[in-house]
């Protein structure tokens, strides 16, 4: 890990609103597509309240961030969800701001103790009387700037001696602080940043590469629901499961990417990927690959679909990323892709409260959290 520079720092919490917040090569926000119904001649939100939370702590050349869904509906996965954000992104903004120089797999393993003290926290909560604690996904982990190797090779310094520089006044420490004043600001476009991710549940996160001007997505957690047990279990959570208080971790995933300048990070919940699927927009399995003839959705095989669904997301969210001049445009367009596939099914819920919802209007109703960030803060 390179220095971080802690200019314009902005720290913030989901509170219960839809608008985005919008920074500087970044937006985050959460929604709820669900109907609003009237009842008795009192109008509620189907799903309130929202399930969706996220943390965020942004400076100048590094980010920390939480996104995580609450299971279920109600006070308890919604709290749950909101106290693991906050959990996971203050513990690493602390241990961040202690400014030393870490490798990889430090980080990683912080952000492990990160996951790990926000389940921790969740056990611990105190509830009303006869109420249990809940359970979230989450999709967690930092951007932060690196070191060269190739530079720090010219100037002497091998990766067998880096473990010297957590030592203040070594001979490593100060060629390597010397490095960065070394610096450019024409340079630090050619600087590099890398993620460092971990994800619990069916939260996903997604590398968006500008490669000579065409976007090339990676899904960094294909096969999450590979194992899953039935279409409502998420394949891992973290807090509490009726009286069973162990981390729920089959489908747990670290992982890390170099960045450059003008690559991109998206992370969101399942209200977002869910429908960016084919299905859930109204294809058939013929309509996306004509070499699968009739066969229904149903009849493929879970690996299939996984399979199918991934190449249908990314090339959608690449195609996306062609048009959009800006993180924060690109966000919108992504958000109205999104609304659009289920604008119909709400307000055909909303039209008629009491009518089951006819197949043919595509869309999956859900509260939605999506995060983009370019390491360019």
């Amino acid at each position: 890990m390179s220095k971080l520079d802690y200019t314009d720092p902005t720290l913030d919490f989901y509170n219960f609103n839809d608008e985005a917040h919008i920074c500087k090569g970044f937006t985050i926000q959460t929604i709820s597509n669900y109907p609003i119904i009237e009842k008795d001649g009192v109008k509620h939100r189907d799903g309130d309240p929202v399930a969706d939370a996220y943390g965020f702590y942004r400076c100048r050349n590094f980010l920390i961030y939480s996104v995580n869904d609450g299971c279920g509906w109600g006070v308890e996965p919604s709290y749950v969800a909101r106290v693991a954000s906050a959990t996971f992104v203050l513990f690493m903004k602390n241990e961040l701001e202690k400014d030393v120089f870490r490798t990889t797999e430090e980080i990683q393993e912080l952000c492990r103790i990160g996951l790990a003290l926000a389940h921790q926290t969740i056990i611990q909560l105190e509830l009303p009387e006869g109420k249990i604690g809940g359970t979230c996904t989450t999709c967690c982990g930092v951007i932060v700037p690196i070191i060269d190797n190739e530079e720090l090779k010219k100037k002497g310094i091998s990766s067998n001696q880096f473990e010297g520089v957590h030592q203040e006044g070594s001979k490593v420490q100060q060629e390597v602080k010397e490095y960065f004043k070394s610096i450019t600001l024409k340079s630090k476009v050619l600087e590099k940043y890398q993620l460092i991710g971990l994800s619990v549940g069916d939260c996903k996160t997604f590398f968006i590469k500008n490669k000579q001007n065409e976007w090339i997505t990676e899904d960094l957690t294909y096969g999450s629901r590979l194992h899953a047990i039935g279409s409502n279990d998420p394949g891992g959570r973290i807090g509490i499961q009726g009286t069973n208080k162990r981390m729920d971790i089959r489908n747990a995933m670290i992982y890390h990417k170099i960045l450059n300048w003008n690559d991109i990070i998206m992370v969101c919940s399942d209200g977002i990927h869910d429908n960016l699927e084919p299905q859930t927009r109204g294809f058939s399995p013929n309509e996306v690959q004509p070499e699968l003839g009739d066969v229904k959705w149903f009849k493929l095989k879970k690996e299939q679909l996984e399979e199918i669904n991934r190449s249908y997301s990314l090339k959608f969210i690449s195609e996306v990323a062609s048009h959009a001049v800006s993180v924060h445009q690109f966000h919108k367009m992504m958000m109205d892709a999104i609304i659009g596939v289920i604008v119909d099914r709400k307000k055909y819920m909303e039209d008629h409260p009491d009518s089951a919802v006819p197949n043919v209007l595509t869309g999956k109703l859900d509260h939605a959290t999506l995060l983009l960030a370019r390491p360019t803060f």
